[in-house]
């Protein structure tokens, strides 16, 4: 008989209250997009490997979300830290993946104003969910 695969099912809860830099509250369906986004990519992403033990994503509901892992991984929490694995507002990104690496929309103690050939704006985001940051 053949050997029956265990999944490592992780359950992440996310903050409510998270906004993008564009207004919209950042959800389980914007990490699993990300997510989803960069394993499709695979290795020539220059960070695909951080994904490859990702089996499978389920979005549970608004703010959790379950990642089946291929087996353990004990530094899977310190790779999904890794900015390479930025959360993206699918809607977004979706629609003008083409200018989202030159204008991209986060939830970072930054929003980009401007970015062109000339100058690189940032602004101090209001929003933020965490400390204020201390550049003005």
């Amino acid at each position: 008989m053949g050997e029956k695969r265990r999944w490592l099912a992780l359950h992440f809860y996310l903050r409510k209250g998270v906004l993008f830099h564009h207004g919209r509250e950042m959800t389980a369906n914007d990490v699993s997009y990300s997510l989803s986004r960069l394993m499709e990519l695979g290795f020539s992403a220059c960070q695909g490997w951080m994904t490859e033990c990702i089996e499978n994503i389920r979005v549970l509901n608004r703010s959790a979300i379950a990642i089946e892992l291929k087996q353990p991984n004990e530094l899977f929490l310190q790779q999904l830290a890794h900015p390479s694995l930025a959360i993206l507002p699918e809607e977004i990104c979706r629609e003008n993946e083409g200018i989202f690496g030159r204008m991209p929309i986060g939830t970072g103690p930054f929003r980009l104003e401007r970015n062109d050939d000339y100058i690189c704006k940032l602004r101090a985001f209001d929003s933020y969910f965490g400390v204020r940051p201390h550049l003005d």
